[in-house]
């Protein structure tokens, strides 16, 4: 079968294309209270279909059998992704305005924090998804796939002993790169 990082590096491509395509057409992304169409879900399929379809090229998606039913739960999580991000737009008021925001790589400068006494650290990533609201803050999502156990716990411990900073380093990237003053950042579970 796929194995999990070319799951999530599937899904996360087909996102990217699909956003992106979305972020750059005229008139750009719908507004938070528009639903995305049926045209936008056919788009959505057939890019993924097109990523599909290259992983198998690539042989990275297992015996044939297991990938057919794997290429339709993705599907299936894609679909569910749409309706979701419908009611997220809608409750924070956000339409997407950037894709895989980079810092550290070319032409992005790296994220560099004063950590004090004249020292500093510098970062580079890549924020899967920055959305702007109608209240002017901006909110960081960062796709992941998997069960996402690991994650539970941010409740409790947000950056879990320091060993997951990324969401705080997404959002400090989306303040120095697009001057964004208030800046909120979550996981979103993309997998069912």
């Amino acid at each position: 079968s796929i194995g999990a990082a070319d799951r999530g590096t599937l899904v996360h491509e087909v996102l990217e294309l699909f956003i992106g395509g979305v972020i750059d057409r005229p008139g750009g992304a719908p507004a938070p209270t528009e639903a995305w169409t049926d045209a936008e879900r056919d788009r959505l399929h057939a890019i993924a279909d097109e990523v599909f379809d290259r992983f198998e090229r690539e042989g990275k998606t297992g015996r044939a059998l297991l990938w057919r039913l794997e290429r339709q739960l993705v599907l299936a999580d894609l679909d569910d992704f749409l309706d979701k991000d419908n009611a997220y737009r809608s409750a924070f008021g956000a339409t997407p305005v950037r894709v895989e925001l980079p810092f550290g790589y070319e032409p992005a400068e790296p994220l560099t924090l004063d950590v004090g006494d004249g020292r500093t650290l510098q970062f580079r990533g890549r924020a899967d998804r920055v959305d702007t609201t109608t209240s002017g803050h901006h909110i960081v999502l960062d796709y992941k796939t998997g069960k996402g156990d690991s994650y539970k716990k941010l409740d409790t411990d947000p950056v879990l002993a320091g060993t997951t900073l990324q969401l705080g380093l997404y959002a400090e990237a989306a303040r120095d790169q697009i001057g964004a003053d208030d800046v909120e950042a979550y996981h979103w579970m993309i997998s069912s």
